[in-house]
């Protein structure tokens, strides 16, 4: 168990990497205008779920901007301590035990998947925790966080049939029942607190701007249409050894499950071979749900690091099922946990930058604002907006009173929805005495698509009411900061 903390805590320290670019800058920025007292979906809008965004926004209010990233470290130690709990719960030895831990970080830190400050990690570690619970007994507990899981990240819900599978061979009807209605509950309840913020009607926006992302995505890129482009992705990621070797030890793991399935189904009936081998059972749906995960939605490498949500049980069966000769039982988990552990010695070659990465998070889009526009005498808010991919870089977050967002959403896409780019048009016309904009990338406004259309009239709109104050260069992109003239 001890081996398995100090491996989590050991990849935490060397793949963490804080930043206010790319999505990061976008949750921490969200964090905190929940904490400023603006309402999710409702006055600040993104396309991920609640209990991401509350989760984050508490433990920002604690720890500041960096309350993502020791999140995210403290998320994959408990990863790594939660399969160490189920491998041992599994009654593994002491090696494999530690090998399971260790594959669960390595997996879920994976230098090709893994990127810090992601929504998925909270979903993944809260997935676990829920197969912890039912190997322990307590359902209501499971059911919960499977719960707590799916509305942290909505597309895990294509693993909780696994999950429900898995609790039967282990509980039966009666017991599973009882994480049903956890289940049932703990969603009826943050559903309406969201109902009474507000939140609820606007939380289908999100919804619905998730239901075609993958497929206006994979258009922008110039791929084929969901399920092939999303697979070609997944084969072209699949076929890098650092991913290969774990799939092939996964997939082997799967023919297995279903041949020891097959073999007790045909001679005691599916019930007694469920009963017999719960954690086959888990391996098979975890595999099934991230197939349908994968196909669905994945075409960036990030998106991949569900792929150790599969990989866990697998190793866990596997060393269930290896001889019980002292070779097989301890060999083979430290193989695989070294396979897990890929990129570690070019982690150990930057070890020397792991303080610099915890300095102080700051936002190169924030100081040039506040350098356009100089200091604000006024105690009366000073409305702003955003236009491009501005918000990567956590404005919202380091922009003090008296400025105030506005206009709510924190960055334009091309996979929203038309409608939403209107409404953002008319705010900007309406609201804001600050603009700042960030240019798109060329591949995102080429041809005549919404999004390029979108872009054409804010330039038109920014141009025609708004004076330029301000602009430079990150490694975003060209910023620009307008000031809306006088009437």
């Amino acid at each position: 168990m001890w081996v398995a903390a100090f491996a989590g805590v050991a990849l935490a320290v060397l793949r963490e990497r804080p930043t206010v670019d790319i999505d990061p800058g976008i949750f921490i920025s969200i964090f905190g205008a929940l904490g400023d007292g603006h309402r999710l979906y409702v006055d600040i809008l993104d396309n991920k779920d609640p209990l991401f965004f509350y989760t984050g926004a508490i433990v920002s209010s604690i720890f500041g901007a960096r309350g993502l990233f020791l999140l995210d470290a403290a998320l994959i130690v408990c990863a790594a301590v939660l399969a160490a709990l189920i491998a041992r719960e599994r009654r593994l030895g002491p090696v494999a035990t530690a090998a399971t831990g260790i594959i669960a970080a390595g997996l879920m830190t994976h230098p090709l998947t893994y990127i810090s400050g992601m929504t998925q990690l909270l979903a993944m570690v809260l997935l676990l925790g829920a197969v912890y619970a039912g190997l322990r007994g307590a359902m209501a507990v499971g059911g919960a966080l499977a719960a707590a899981a799916v509305l942290s990240k909505l597309p895990m819900l294509v693993f909780v049939p696994a999950l429900l599978a898995f609790a039967l061979a282990l509980r039966g009807p009666t017991r599973t029942l009882r994480s049903v209605w956890s289940f049932l509950g703990v969603t009826a309840l943050v559903l309406a607190v969201m109902a009474v913020r507000g939140e609820l009607v606007s939380y289908w926006e999100a919804i619905s701007v998730n239901l075609g992302y993958t497929g206006r995505a994979l258009e922008v890129f110039g791929s084929s249409p969901a399920p092939r482009g999303t697979l070609s992705f997944v084969w072209r990621q699949f076929t890098e050894p650092a991913l290969l070797l774990p799939a092939l030890w996964t997939a082997g793991a799967g023919l297995l499950a279903t041949r020891v399935l097959a073999r007790r189904w045909r001679a005691s009936g599916p019930v007694a071979a469920a009963q017999a081998y719960p954690t086959a059972v888990l391996t098979l749906g975890a595999l099934i749900s991230l197939a349908i995960y994968v196909s669905a939605s994945a075409f960036f490498a990030h998106h991949l690091q569900v792929f150790a949500l599969a990989a866990i049980p697998a190793s866990v069966f596997l060393f269930e099922e290896a001889p019980t000769s002292w070779l097989s039982r301890s060999v083979l988990p430290v193989v695989l946990a070294m396979i897990a552990l890929w990129g570690l010695p070019a982690d150990l070659t930057r070890i020397d930058d792991v303080a610099a990465r915890w300095e102080p998070l700051e936002s190169d889009v924030a100081a040039l604002v506040e350098a356009s526009i100089g200091p604000l005498t006024t105690d009366d808010p000073v409305p702003y907006a955003v236009a491009g991919e501005t918000a990567e870089e956590a404005i919202v977050w380091f922009l003090d009173a008296p400025y105030a967002f506005s206009c709510r959403f924190i960055l334009q896409q091309p996979w929203f929805h038309g409608d939403h780019f209107d409404e953002h048009l008319s705010c900007i016309e309406r609201e804001p005495t600050v603009v700042v904009s960030m240019e798109p990338s060329p591949v995102y406004v080429a041809g005549s698509s919404s999004y390029a259309d979108y872009w054409r009239r804010l330039d038109a709109l920014l141009s025609g009411r708004f004076t330029l104050v301000g602009e430079g260069e990150n490694d975003r992109g060209y910023v620009r900061v307008w000031v809306r003239d006088p009437p």
